[in-house]
């Protein structure tokens, strides 16, 4: 990169007074973010390059050394961070980790575990892929001028997500490049099919990388560029294509020699950007949002649901484990033992046990205090003519209540046939008196009922049986 290894020439006596000229812009100042400079990270050849942090190995920093030469390679150096999770500095010397020849100021590991790197002056995308593969693309004939300085996968949740960016240095054009993903976990890209122009608000751009949501300052989807050429941060907002939008450049940091790589930590948020010159130092930016979702996931969509919890909201299950039987999100409603949706907004009521123990059951306790009904087989108790509940009285065939508790016997038919009469059997055998119209016998004088003899003028007994 001879424009650059001649501008560096020209600073190399003042390096060290240029290393601490970065100056955070006023608004972002008074936004509550702040700058502190890492240094260089032992171990780590200049000029540096690029930089990254792997999510599932967030102590370790990837960095870029003797950037820009065909001997360049990325080095892994461990991080050390405070009780809040922000990086303080370094942890012992660097090791190189893989050749990447030419590497400049984008590097990233994506998602399938793919390292892409630009390689200046050549316009390639290196890659490292599957088991040890390497590969290395050239751009210009995807329609991005030479040559590429950056990299970088637009994050979820911004527009046009998951597109590949790349920038080039030379003619401070971004670019979004289409591509597909073969079988070993190489990227192919596409001819470009957007661009936009930075130059002159972030020319010479080198690392990309874009803001956390939610970061102060920023209201609308954002991202920053590493300005080689200009020796500052830019920001911007976010087009349709995931590439910047010149009208709303804003000045992060200035006073920069060497502006190089820039990424995200996807522990804290804050934002880092390593020099190619300039000290070879890393500088971190505190004050952006934490870039991770609920399921720690840096960039991540999952949201807490209404139920707390964590999901997409894609998700079948979202909002799932509070919605009650009603479909009402944490509703009252509730399946009773009966299998029904009551409570809540049904305007049901849960069924209950029964006197025979069936949820739901129609058996009941009668007047008498027993169980019947339902599925007991029994018959609830009645009234008796006494108006006692289970008693024992009845009407009998005279129509009067006798029998339980009454103290009355019912009634019998008498001689003549008729229930409760008064007629009777008398000493001859007949029946008499009642409704039967006759009398009873009676004795004779000579003793016999219903006999014949009399008693004549004379005082005897005679007729009849007597004889006389």
């Amino acid at each position: 990169m001879s424009t650059r290894h001649a501008l560096i020439a020209l600073i190399a006596g003042t390096l060290l007074s240029s290393a601490q000229a970065q100056t955070l812009t006023p608004e972002f100042v008074t936004a509550g973010y702040a700058v502190v400079d890492l240094g260089s990270a032992p171990g780590v050849p200049a000029n540096y390059g690029g930089l990254t942090i792997r999510p599932e190995e967030p102590n370790t920093l990837y960095l870029g050394g003797a950037a820009n030469g065909a001997g360049a390679a990325l080095y892994a150096i461990d991080l050390v961070r405070d009780g809040d999770g922000h990086i303080t500095g370094f942890s012992g010397t660097a090791t190189a980790f893989v050749n990447t020849p030419n590497i400049d100021g984008g590097v990233l590991f994506a998602p399938n575990g793919t390292l892409l790197y630009t390689r200046y002056s050549m316009n390639m995308l290196g890659q490292v892929y599957g088991a040890g593969l390497t590969s290395s693309i050239a751009l210009g004939p995807l329609g991005v001028a030479g040559s590429v300085g950056s990299v970088a996968l637009v994050p979820q949740g911004f527009p046009a997500e998951g597109s590949l960016i790349v920038a080039s240095y030379n003619s401070s054009n971004l670019y979004r490049l289409p591509y597909t993903i073969d079988v070993e976990g190489q990227y192919l890209p596409g001819t470009q099919n957007a661009t936009v122009s930075v130059s002159g608000t972030a020319s010479g751009p080198e690392g990309i990388t874009y803001i956390p949501p939610g970061s102060a300052g920023f209201d609308v989807p954002s991202m920053a560029i590493s300005s080689y050429s200009s020796g500052k941060v830019v920001v911007f907002d976010v087009d349709a294509d995931g590439l910047p939008l010149p009208s709303s450049a804003r000045d992060l940091v200035t006073g920069m020699s060497g502006a190089e790589g820039a990424m995200i930590d996807p522990v804290t948020g804050d934002f880092l950007f390593s020099t190619f010159g300039g000290g070879n130092r890393v500088i971190l930016i505190k004050g952006f949002a934490d870039p991770n979702d609920c399921a720690g996931v840096p960039f991540g969509q999952s949201i807490f649901d209404e139920c707390g919890v964590c999901r997409l909201p894609d998700d079948p299950d979202f909002n799932s484990t509070c919605t009650d039987c009603a479909g009402v999100v944490n509703g009252e409603a509730f399946l009773d033992n009966c299998g029904d949706c009551v409570g809540g907004t049904t305007g049901e009521v849960a069924c209950v046990q029964d006197c025979n123990g069936e949820w739901g059951g129609s058996a009941f306790l009668d007047n008498c205090g027993d169980c019947v009904g339902g599925t007991t087989g029994e018959v609830a108790c009645v009234q008796d003519c006494n108006d006692e509940w289970g008693g024992e009285a009845f009407l009998d065939n005279c129509g009067d209540c006798v029998g339980g508790t009454t103290g009355e016997v019912a009634c019998v038919q008498d001689c003549n046939g008729e229930w409760g009469g008064s007629a009777f059997l008398d000493n001859c055998g007949d029946c008499v008196g009642g409704t039967t119209g006759e009398v009873a016998c009676v004795q004779d004088c000579n003793g016999e009922w219903g006999g014949t003899a009399f008693l004549d003028n004379c005082g005897d007994c005679v007729g009849g049986t007597t004889g006389e």
